[in-house]
């Protein structure tokens, strides 16, 4: 091991009495096959050899490959810090290939990463190469997202039984780019099952750290604020939606560590989002969904924690570049707003605040975003009323249909 991955050890050994204490007893899966090369992937594939897993990752994409084959994958900030090796001669590292089924082959979970248009291609050619017992894993997964994988699975002919299973993010906040990553500390990520009612823990914790288990994957997906918050954030600014940004003197300059993704949301920023995120509460209801989080613990969760002091406050989520934000509004449009308008057309609830911000996001971006959104009907949940639609949705989400 050459001087820059000399800490490898070490951090490995300090998450293995640290965070990764809190996981299952139950052993960890023998491999997981993390599915593409961003920083996302790069992430979870790191956390995943820390945990003592061995560690496959593809892309298809050259240049994602060279960036981490240069010299390993180096971390920093609240979460282990250290360089992982990448494709080493012996010992642990992430091993990356071009070969979709070399990644697959004996992979015990699959995780899917990347942005929206990614993660459904995934899945799409997923279809004829999974196997049994396989447990797939769509982190940022939105609302229905999980729905939306099995359903591209099915479109693909897979019979194979596999469970799917989303989470509501990655355990940390990331900054920077592959082969550098800054982490920031994340709450606890919601899980759902969408084959059977309960999670394979042991199978997951090792890599995505303590998780909050929900009872199904209808209440993941209702649960889903990031659209409703992060929106406002990243779209909404200027003199009449004054307040969002760093609080700075008249001439001075905001310094960049305290330039946080919550310092976005001033007055005007919040009064939207919370008017998002009753709407959403309001069609998860009808769709027997009541017992979300309050719109403060959905901040927490989407925004990070907000600048505290003179210091960078631990849990900050970094502001994304202006490349980054355009990404990030079109995935919260399609995977996140869209199908909650589409699961309020279907329940008879207007959300005309909703409505409007896929209208300004598709302005913004120059594109008809909600063409490729995420809808019911899509996901194959049909009825021509209300009690219908909600009786087939029920249906779907109990793997039923």
């Amino acid at each position: 091991m050459n001087s820059d991955n000399a800490s490898f050890q070490h951090f490995a050994d300090a998450m293995a009495g640290g965070r990764r204490s809190q996981t299952s007893p139950s052993p960890a899966p023998a491999r997981v096959a993390v599915l593409g090369g961003g920083a996302d992937g790069a992430l979870v594939a790191a956390l995943s050899v820390i945990a003592g897993i061995d560690t496959v990752m593809f892309s298809a994409y050259g240049q994602e490959l060279a960036a981490l084959r240069g010299g390993g994958l180096t971390l920093r900030g609240e979460g282990p810090i250290g360089t992982v090796p990448v494709d080493p001669a012996s010992g642990p590292g992430i091993h990356t290939t071009a070969e979709l089924d070399a990644a697959l082959a004996g992979a015990d979970v699959i995780v899917l990463t990347g942005p929206l248009h990614k993660q459904r291609t995934y899945a799409m050619v997923l279809a004829d190469h999974v196997s049994d017992g396989q447990t797939l894993v769509v982190p940022n997964a939105g609302t229905f997202g999980a729905l939306e994988t099995a359903s591209l699975l099915r479109g693909g002919g897979c019979t194979a039984a596999v469970k799917v299973v989303e989470l509501s993010g990655l355990p940390f906040w990331i900054d920077g780019e592959v082969p550098r990553l800054t982490l920031s500390s994340r709450q606890a990520l919601q899980a759902a099952s969408l084959s059977s009612g309960t999670l394979n823990n042991a199978a997951l914790t090792p890599v995505f750290g303590e998780l909050s288990e929900s009872v199904s994957v209808a209440q993941t997906a209702f649960s889903d604020a990031s659209a409703a918050i992060e929106l406002p954030a990243l779209l909404l600014g200027g003199p009449v939606a004054a307040g969002g940004g760093p609080a700075v003197p008249d001439g001075a300059v905001a310094r960049a560590e305290h330039s946080n993704f919550h310092s976005l949301l001033g007055h005007a920023q919040l009064t939207v989002a919370r008017a998002l995120y009753q709407e959403r509460c309001a069609v998860a209801s009808r769709y027997g969904v009541r017992d979300l989080a309050s719109f403060d613990e959905a901040l927490l969760c989407c925004a990070g924690a907000p600048q505290q002091g003179a210091e960078p406050s631990a849990g900050r989520r970094a502001v994304p570049s202006q490349m980054a934000a355009s990404f990030r509004i079109r995935d919260l449009v399609q995977g996140s707003l869209q199908p909650l308008v589409s699961a309020a057309k279907g329940a008879g609830v207007p959300v005309p605040n909703s409505v409007a911000m896929v209208q300004l996001a598709s302005t913004v971006l120059g594109d008809d975003l909600s063409r490729n959104g995420r809808t019911l009907a899509q996901l194959g949940v049909s009825g021509t009323d209300p009690d219908s639609v909600r009786r087939s949705f029920e249906q779907l989400t109990k793997g039923a249909a």
